[in-house]
């Protein structure tokens, strides 16, 4: 049985925090690019023949709203919010099929709680995530999941 050890895995890119949206969803398309690359050039060795002397894993990149109150500036709309107070964050596959739709949540969310959002990636992703849904949300982690991102 494989170790911790005998897992090849991408330098981790440190969680950063974003005000603007743009670059919040640009740091999004890096982590997955660079992250799917690196997969997809061990798939590719090991197709050509080239032996796999070690598990091959890489991560999705999460992004995390935290917030203290539950006040928001626009109550008028159903979206572009979390609930209430806490850390909220979930995992986001191709950011770049979802570009627009990303950069107009994580703006709102930004302007609505006046926080910056976290945009990261974690140090191990558990395999059952690659099974997530089309929208690319995984299993829930310790924080809950941005209910607005499911819609």
């Amino acid at each position: 049985m494989n170790t911790a050890q005998d897992t090849l895995s991408p330098k981790l890119i440190a969680t950063e925090a974003f005000t603007d949206a743009t670059a919040a969803v640009g740091r999004l398309h890096d982590i997955y690019g660079r992250n799917t690359g690196f997969l997809r050039h061990h798939l590719e060795a090991y197709v050509r023949g080239e032996p796999l002397n070690s598990r091959v894993r890489a991560t999705y990149p999460f992004v995390r709203i935290t917030t203290t109150t539950h006040s928001r500036l626009d109550s008028r709309l159903s979206y572009g919010f979390v609930s209430g107070p806490g850390a909220h964050q979930t995992t986001v596959t191709r950011p770049d099929l979802f570009r627009a739709y990303l950069t107009e949540q994580i703006g709102l969310r930004i302007q609505n709680h006046r926080v910056a959002v976290e945009i990261g990636e974690y140090p191990a992703a558990p395999t059952r995530q690659s099974e997530s849904n089309a929208y690319g949300i995984g299993p829930r982690s310790k924080c809950r999941e941005m209910a607005a991102f499911r819609t």
